[in-house]
């Protein structure tokens, strides 16, 4: 599944829902140029795509030059994507109940890429062991000196969708029970504005 977005709760469940129902998900970073965008599609092929309505613009033509639709829509900053579902219309379509799939520690959940600084970008595979332990790890670090460990508040306004940032700024938060709060984008109005409130 390909995710085409910037950080938000409904794309942040999206790889949680990725990840529970045994599939793999690609986050892409939106601001790729458009010809490495139509690369990654077709070195990865996706089925299904997720697109914040915001970016579609920067999406499109790489989208349709691969035949790639959108399935689902984040409606930040405008509506649905041509036939799309939005995202609370797509969930509302399936059970609260759990999926009932076999995961193994070593399944990959999730390509990441490489920003392709100096070449084009490599994709790491995220194992659902390697996630894991990775939050673990940084769990152990982020409540030390807390007196109760689910007292962590974690506000990241880093990209945590198509970044190695979600295996150590989310995962441990939920691990000891915390507050993961989640910035759109690192803008420093809004940064100073989290942690005053």
């Amino acid at each position: 599944m390909l995710l085409f977005c910037e950080n938000s709760v409904e794309a942040f469940v999206a790889k949680i829902a990725i990840a529970k129902a045994g599939g793999v998900g690609v986050p892409l970073n939106p601001s790729l140029a458009p010809d490495v965008v139509a690369e990654l599609i077709a070195r990865t092929q996706p089925r299904f795509s997720v697109v914040d309505s915001e970016l579609w613009v920067r999406a499109k033509e790489a989208f349709r030059a691969a035949g790639l639709g959108v399935d689902v829509t984040i409606p930040i900053g405008g509506g649905a994507i041509d036939s799309s579902l939005t995202f609370g219309d797509f969930v509302a379509g399936y059970p609260s109940s759990e999926p009932k799939v076999v995961i193994h520690g070593d399944d990959i959940w999730e390509i990441l890429f490489t920003s392709g600084t100096t070449a084009l970008p490599k994709g790491a595979m995220i194992s659902h062991s390697g996630s894991v332990m990775g939050a673990y790890s940084f769990a152990l670090t982020l409540t030390r000196g807390i007196h109760i460990e689910c007292d962590l508040k974690l506000a990241t306004f880093l990209p945590i969708i198509y970044h190695v940032a979600d295996q150590v700024f989310t995962f441990p938060a939920f691990f000891s029970g915390g507050t993961l709060i989640i910035g759109r984008r690192p803008v420093a109005e809004s940064i100073v504005a989290a942690i005053t409130q």
